[in-house]
């Protein structure tokens, strides 16, 4: 059980969030404590803003990593477990943790609004890394267009 392995302060529900929502960030040999921190306050901050209550009933675990991505991949998410009715009810994210922690939470910005895209219906599970031209897919360009805007209102709140 994760709750059981997890240091309360990199997991939760999150006050804001009521019950409804659980976030885990892993640990990681590209993040000391205090940069895990600061994934787990960037998240919280992203995800609220991104999401309305009612869509705060999905899971989201969190991973850093460097080498084990492909040279050209920044992050991605995918949905790993659904409820009955198809909907998200936990999404993994990977972002990129070996290029400093300014372009760790821009990754992390860019992911996470997959992830609201994904639990709102923006995006569709099926197509979402199956698209020929996914650079130029409606996701893709969401993603990048509030990539900045999420970021500069994780520098506002540090």
């Amino acid at each position: 059980d994760l709750m059981q392995l997890a240091d309360p302060r990199f997991y939760g529900p999150d006050p804001e969030w009521g019950a409804l929502m659980f976030m885990y960030v892993r640990p990681s040999r590209y993040m000391n404590r205090a940069k895990r921190e600061e994934v787990y306050k960037a998240a919280s901050l992203f995800l609220n803003e991104l999401l309305d209550k009612k869509d705060r009933k999905v899971d989201v675990i969190i991973s850093v990593r460097g080498a084990g991505l492909a040279e050209h991949v920044d992050g991605y998410c995918l949905c790993t477990e659904e409820y009955d009715n198809g909907k998200p009810r936990e999404i993994f994210v990977e972002v990129r943790g070996d290029r400093g922690l300014d372009f760790l939470i821009k990754c992390l910005a860019h992911e996470l609004t997959h992830v609201w895209q994904m639990i709102t219906g923006r995006i569709p599970e099926k197509e979402y890394m199956d698209t020929k031209d996914y650079y130029n897919s409606p996701w893709e360009v969401e993603a990048r267009e509030l990539e900045m805007p999420l970021y500069e209102l994780y520098l506002k709140h540090s």
